[in-house]
């Protein structure tokens, strides 16, 4: 009846509304989208999604090999081992961090995200939307910083200082390989907590020195130095000056990160 007919062209128009509607929040919020019809192979790529790769919206062809061929060879078994993995219904959602080609053949990392939104009667997926969001600035940030952390690891080691950088959220301590090479452990040898430290230390010297990191730690003082004692693998007691600082608080002051460093002062102390 013109009724029904009427009702469906409603229902279709309003569907249509709603898919313009979510496919403009995501552009707004930076990220491309893309729209897959899994049955026919063809793939909607947003404006969003065609510019990150450096190409105008109607630049890209609308199938699923103009993805496909733009990921990297080494993050391609990976991507579609997620992928084939949410198509079965094995997992919620598809997630994969993966570099993809630009058009001017250099790569972009993207954070690719998507979920199947329909099915057919026998369970297949046949249709599975999703969203790329940039990761390059992150990724090249993040890489600059590791840079940068070994340069200056390898500065304070060729200086003979050990190197410690203790995550005070999850409890876990780093220790360079100069730092436990003084105390006469192999790296991965002494737990990477911050108890461990404590149990190596000299009892004598136990109260000032955590006192000290703790005065330090709530705001009261500048940085943490002192000497103290430390157990040696084989037994004897070794010297050592320790400065630290905090480099990271949450916004109501706790600490988070504790960098500091540490050398062997036992000729001085003889």
């Amino acid at each position: 009846t013109d009724t029904d007919v009427t009702t469906r062209k409603n229902a279709e128009r309003a569907r249509r509304d709603a898919e313009e509607r979510w496919k403009f929040a995501l552009e707004g919020a930076g990220d491309g989208v893309w729209d897959w019809s899994i049955p026919t192979g063809r793939v909607f790529y947003s404006r969003r999604w065609s510019e990150m790769l450096g190409y105008a919206e109607d630049e890209i062809e609308p199938s699923l090999r103009a993805w496909d061929s733009r990921i990297h060879p080494d993050d391609r078994p990976a991507v579609f081992e997620r992928l084939q993995a949410h198509l079965a219904g094995e997992t919620p959602v598809y997630e994969s961090e993966h570099r993809v080609r630009r058009r001017d053949g250099t790569w972009c990392w993207v954070r690719s995200r998507g979920k199947v939104v329909s099915r057919d009667a026998a369970g297949e997926a046949t249709r599975m939307i999703g969203t790329h969001a940039d990761l390059t600035a992150r990724r090249e940030a993040e890489a600059a910083l590791r840079e940068a952390e070994a340069r200056w690891q390898f500065a304070l080691d060729s200086a003979g200082q050990g190197v410690w950088d203790w995550n005070i959220a999850t409890g876990q301590v780093y220790r360079s390989p100069r730092h436990l090479e003084a105390l006469g452990y192999a790296p991965g040898e002494l737990a990477d907590t911050h108890e461990a430290w404590i149990e190596l230390l000299h009892p004598d010297d136990a109260p000032d020195t955590v006192a000290s990191l703790y005065r330090h730690l709530s705001g009261a003082a500048p940085e943490h130095a002192v000497q103290y004692r430390l157990r040696h693998r084989d037994g004897h007691w070794v010297w050592c000056e320790a400065r630290a600082r905090v480099v990271q608080r949450d916004p109501d002051g706790r600490p988070l990160r504790l960098i500091g460093v540490i050398r062997d002062v036992s000729a001085e102390r003889a």
